[in-house]
């Protein structure tokens, strides 16, 4: 698996119509969470900074999405766990990709209250709804013509990206793109 290419696809925004990017270097087996370290890895990393076993494949990732893209990003933004706080992770990614690629941090993605998990809604449609009903923005930041790579644990159903990609656009955004540490093996 330490090879695989770089699974990446176009999410179309209904309420924007435009496009979104998205990027993830491997799968994710929530079956297999006994058997593969990587997928270990993502079910354990919203509790605590994962940061140094996922930068290689990250990496790997972001810069074919640079390159994909034809652009420099100016911002990161990690779409929020169910508590509204951000993953220890994925600030830590953040971090990295802002000294190594000067694409700025800018937590301006927000949770409201009363947001289920995802994992706890029982198909597509309902993960849908929860995703666009809770998902709001920081209206006080100006993101106006500026390029955004969206950053999440795991994309099943492509909910939150879409949510959050919709946001970005409706407030000004240029290009949304997004990536993700790992894509789960069964929304295929």
């Amino acid at each position: 698996m330490e090879n695989e290419p770089v699974k990446h696809e176009q999410l179309h925004d209904s309420q924007t119509n435009k496009n979104i990017w998205y990027y993830a270097a491997k799968w994710y087996y929530k079956s297999a969470l006994g058997r593969d370290e990587y997928s270990c890895n993502i079910a354990k990393y919203k509790d605590r900074d994962l940061n140094q076993y996922f930068w290689p494949n990250f990496k790997g990732t972001l810069e074919f999405a640079i390159k994909h893209q034809n652009e420099h990003f100016d911002y990161t933004a990690s779409v929020p766990k169910v508590n509204g706080l951000y993953s220890p992770t994925l600030l830590s990614l953040q971090k990295r990709i802002e000294e190594e690629y000067k694409i700025l941090p800018l937590h301006i993605l927000k949770k409201k209250p009363g947001a289920k998990k995802q994992t706890d809604c029982k198909d597509a449609y309902e993960r849908n709804q929860n995703a666009k009903q809770y998902a709001q923005i920081d209206e006080n930041e100006s993101i106006s013509d500026s390029s955004f790579l969206l950053m999440d644990d795991v994309k099943t159903s492509g909910s939150h990206i879409l949510a959050y990609g919709s946001l970005l656009y409706q407030r000004g955004a240029r290009n949304v793109a997004a990536i993700t540490l790992g894509e789960n093996y069964l929304s295929r």
